[in-house]
């Protein structure tokens, strides 16, 4: 059997309360990341493209957008194939699932629901990751048993080679988090001060954002950190392709091989950098 290998990477948007507030906390109480004034309620889900309804842009933060960097055929590079730049998109609101240790710890919580679609124009490659039970039969999140939750449990990587990988793909000048946030901190107190003064509600939030950036602690310390998903995704699948694209056909029912790592927590921005590979096989 063949298999096609897609690479994909970009950032993503997660706009969620840190400890000590609880997981679902709207706005951001306790913890070291805020809602501010003008912005919707923290949500948790995983965005993965900037034209997505629940994006909220923030000024001086990165454009979200994972798309598909490489092909690969049987091992074989593919230039010019119609998937590369494909939009890469996790659907039905995605979660970090850790729901402050009761599910799991820090940095090891699964990614549910997970559904994966990679598009191009004329072309759809679409695989849910099912929960089910013995049975088969469909369950809540809530059930899951110590099998599912294990397969899907990320590893947390901060050895250096990672952290270069990380910091690299923010784009953080020499490694040094603290100058990194140090120089977004001095951009919006620029923007703050040359602000309208009437402009009150991006004062305030201007604010907030410049408080918790010097509030520093563990938001620095978590920037060159990720979290490595590595699992086989059972579940029904669907594909769309034009013919000659591909060698052979899609194995929409086979497993599908995911390795991908988000990480380098940007707690201002409330995004994080994506990158990793799908490895779909092909009859």
């Amino acid at each position: 059997m063949s298999a096609l290998t897609l690479g994909f990477e970009g950032f993503v948007q997660v706009r969620l309360a840190t400890d000590p507030d609880p997981s679902d906390e709207p706005r951001g109480v306790s913890g070291w990341t805020h809602a501010v004034a003008g912005e919707p309620d923290l949500d948790r889900v995983l965005v993965l493209q900037d034209d997505d309804p629940r994006r909220v842009r923030r000024s001086r933060g990165p454009r979200v957008g994972v798309t598909v960097r490489s092909v690969e055929i049987d091992g074989v590079a593919s230039s010019g194939h119609p998937l590369l730049g494909a939009r890469v998109e996790l659907l039905d609101a995605p979660k970090f699932e850790g729901r402050n240790w009761v599910i799991a710890s820090d940095g090891a919580e699964p990614i549910y629901p997970l559904h994966l679609r990679i598009s191009a124009p004329g072309l759809v490659l679409d695989k849910r990751d099912a929960l089910t039970d013995s049975a088969g039969a469909s369950i809540p999140f809530y059930l899951i048993g110590p099998q599912d939750l294990e397969r899907r449990t990320p590893t947390m990587e901060g050895d250096p080679g990672a952290q270069a990988e990380v910091m690299a793909a923010l784009g953080v000048p020499d490694n040094d988090p603290v100058a990194w946030r140090q120089a977004r901190k001095n951009v919006l107190r620029e923007d703050l001060d040359a602000l309208d003064a009437a402009d009150e509600v991006t004062a305030t939030a201007l604010r907030v954002r410049i408080a918790d950036i010097e509030a520093g602690g563990i938001a620095e310390a978590l920037v060159g950190i990720r979290m490595r998903y590595r699992l086989l995704v059972h579940g029904p699948g669907s594909s769309s392709v034009p013919a000659g694209a591909l060698p052979g056909k899609v194995g929409d029912d086979a497993d599908w091989k995911l390795d991908f790592w988000v990480g380098g927590w940007d707690a201002d921005a409330l995004c994080m950098y994506l990158r990793g590979a799908a490895e779909i096989p092909l009859a």
